[in-house]
């Protein structure tokens, strides 16, 4: 079987995000049917992106509070 490896940047501010959940993947759509994308996690991949994402939004709002 061939191998295909795909490269991409988003930006992500304030759109539609849903998800389903098929067998033990979960798709999420960011965005619209014609414009948006869809990223598949499995459940190792999903857990990892929550922890990070939640180390990151912390590490984010912690750089915006104002000192003294």
């Amino acid at each position: 079987m061939g191998r295909c490896e795909v490269a991409a940047w988003v930006r992500i501010e304030d759109c539609s995000m849903e998800y389903a959940i098929f067998g033990d993947e979960v798709e999420f759509r960011l965005g619209g049917q014609v414009d948006g994308m869809d990223v598949v996690f499995t459940e190792e991949g999903l857990e990892r992106l929550v922890s990070q994402g939640e180390r990151a939004l912390r590490e984010l709002r912690a750089d915006r509070t104002p000192v003294g």
